[in-house]
């Protein structure tokens, strides 16, 4: 496994950022947990064909180290225009950590570019299918020691109908955007317990590798 060197990490689906103050060993325990879930989820669904499905496997994976302080409560969003993506923000319901969280997150959404694949789409796109799926994902340390897990889950299908009047056509693109997620505080010494063997399983797992960015 690559040794994180950075603040900002890519693990298999996962785009980790980690704010000031949490330790390289808490680093890494954070990065595994998530490439773990990735990892578990996996194993039983595809991730591009039963996202829901998916990504109740990999909470279920957070939640057995982590204790849910707050829910990302979001319906289906039709998006008709690519700027529409810049206003979007999760939707949060409780305890969110501090306001510099937040920001963390909405840094990293940008990150992920999503708004670049759907300008293209909205340009050129023909045809249905996955657009993008990704879990953005932002850890902080608070003053009194905890460690917070902020996961915002985002899933795009883009969709196409085609009209055709004699020698035109008429050409409709939207985009369904689903969003997911929630605020987790870890429990570093229950993971503590099954560090040894998460690592053991992740250990030759390429597409899970750790790319510092």
């Amino acid at each position: 496994m690559s040794e994180i060197t950075s603040n900002a990490v890519i693990a298999g689906s996962n785009l980790i950022s980690f704010m000031a103050g949490i330790t390289r060993e808490e680093k890494k325990d954070l990065s595994d947990l998530l490439r773990y879930a990735d990892y578990f989820a996996s194993q039983t669904y595809d991730r591009s064909e039963f996202w829901t499905s998916w990504m109740e496997y990999y909470r279920n994976r957070l939640e057995r180290f982590s204790t849910v302080r707050a829910r990302i409560v979001k319906d289906p969003m039709v998006i008709t225009d690519a700027e529409e993506l810049e206003r979007i923000t999760p939707g949060v319901n409780g305890t969110i950590g501090s306001a510099s969280l937040g920001r963390l997150m909405q840094q990293s959404l940008r990150k992920v570019r999503i708004d670049r694949d759907a300008r293209l789409f909205f340009q050129h796109g023909r045809g249905s299918g996955r657009l993008r799926t990704f879990q953005v994902v932002g850890c902080e340390k608070t003053p009194d020691g905890r460690i917070l897990i902020m996961l915002c889950a985002l899933h795009a299908n883009a969709y196409t109908e085609v009209d055709i009047f004699g020698l035109s056509e008429r050409v409709e693109r939207d985009i369904v955007l689903r969003i997911t997620g929630g605020v987790y505080e870890f429990h570093r010494e229950q993971y503590a317990v099954q560090r040894d063997s998460i690592s053991s399983k992740l250990r030759n797992v390429t597409r899970l590798v750790i790319q510092n960015i």
